[in-house]
């Protein structure tokens, strides 16, 4: 009984996690290993396939930090995607994750090559399309100590290497106690 309690408990402070937002991590994770890629929302489109290109900014208490090929995992379908990218140095002990929320879809019609889109309080959904960027850092993965929601995403949409594939390139900006944070990141994914 003690078993079936703890992974009671377990799922149920998972699923309230993803709920609320917030940052998460894979707990059975070490920081010098990459993290799996989380199941798909639904069930008619499975993890997409995709390359990061750079991390970069400063979010938290993590000054400067630039990582090329940081870790990548997207998933979701036809209506909700998600794209998460996390840079890990265990040398200078710094974590910093963040993951974009795309409600409308990673194949949405608003994200064809030469889109800028600006997503912020003025304006939070372009033709039905919606984007928004959580941003957590800390000393190691999970770690955290600091979980916002970004004031503003800036998307830029670019031709891939292959005709099945496009390049994002996105800016979010963070305002909070530590003044204002900017991250930008790149990477190249396959559409469906």
């Amino acid at each position: 009984m003690t078993t079936l309690r703890l992974l009671l408990s377990t799922t149920f402070a998972a699923t309230l996690s993803l709920a609320l937002g917030g940052c998460f991590y894979f707990p059975n994770t070490r920081d010098d290993e990459p993290v799996p890629a989380p199941a798909p929302y639904d069930d008619d489109t499975p993890t997409q396939v995709g390359q990061a290109e750079v991390f970069q900014g400063t979010l938290g208490n993590i000054g400067r930090f630039s990582k090329q090929s940081p870790e990548l995992r997207i998933s979701g379908g036809s209506t909700y995607g998600t794209v998460r990218i996390d840079a890990v140095d265990t040398t200078a002990r710094w974590w910093a994750m963040t993951n974009l929320s795309f409600n409308g879809g990673l194949s949405h019609p608003a994200l064809v090559p030469g889109a800028h889109l600006v997503f912020d309080g003025s304006r939070r959904s372009i033709s039905g399309l919606s984007v928004s960027a959580l941003g957590c850092s800390g000393p190691s993965r999970g770690n955290y100590t600091y979980d916002h929601e970004a004031d503003s995403v800036v998307i830029d949409v670019l031709d891939g290497s292959r005709p099945d594939s496009r390049r994002m390139v996105f800016t979010s900006t963070y305002t909070h106690d530590s003044g204002r944070q900017v991250v930008q990141g790149s990477f190249e994914y396959d559409i469906r």
